[in-house]
């Protein structure tokens, strides 16, 4: 496992869309040590007075940020070694408020 990773997004801020894992992460040096990022773990901390959803556009999904809420999703099929297009997300911009999360690989 890799360490808990905080984040912290203001107004305005966001992530585009990404896959947490890809085909070749095994081979990268960091596997070795943590392992593949086959699950994703998500952590709210803080609500959000509006925006910062999590959308995955490929499964026509957006989760509201809210404190204490957990997301849990796979990155990799059940091979392991092929990732999956739902896994696919991104932050929307934080129109208003702090969004303070965590996530764990």
């Amino acid at each position: 496992f890799e360490s808990l990773e905080f984040l912290r997004y203001g107004p305005g801020q966001h992530y585009k869309p990404h896959p947490d894992s890809s085909d070749n992460e095994w081979l990268e040096p960091n596997a070795v040590g943590a392992g593949l990022r086959v699950m994703t773990v998500f952590f709210y901390l803080s609500d959000v007075e509006q925006g910062g959803e999590t959308r995955f556009p490929k499964a026509k999904l957006k989760v509201r940020p809210e404190k204490g809420k957990i997301v849990v999703w796979a990155n990799a099929q059940n091979n392991f070694y092929k990732t999956t297009k739902w896994a696919i997300h991104q932050s929307m911009p934080v129109k208003r408020g702090l969004k303070i999360a965590a996530n764990f690989w």
